[in-house]
């Protein structure tokens, strides 16, 4: 599977506009740059349960194929809409 044909393919800018809240774009941007769900816990002051139910939010929002690994996904998805992700609050201070 083409992973970056189909991110691209789809409107995921207006996805990401208007389906991913400002704390799933704050994750989004953490676990794409490498951190782990604990770290991420760490970072924001929430449980790694939280942060694991908002990475599956982001998932199912934009729609990731089951055969698409969703980290590789997650990361490739931030780089190609970084400009839009920063503009919706991604978070800065990556690693």
């Amino acid at each position: 599977m083409d992973i970056r044909g189909y991110l691209e393919s789809r409107k995921l800018s207006e996805v990401l506009t208007k389906e991913l809240s400002r704390r799933e774009v704050e994750i989004l941007s953490l676990y794409a740059s490498g951190f782990s769900a604990k770290e991420i816990s760490d970072v924001l002051i929430i449980s790694e349960n939280t942060v694991r139910t908002h990475i599956g939010n982001i998932i199912s929002k934009i729609e990731i194929p089951q055969d698409a690994n969703p980290k590789i996904t997650l990361c490739l998805l931030y780089h190609l809409f970084r400009q839009e992700i920063m503009k919706m609050g991604g978070y800065t201070n990556g690693k």
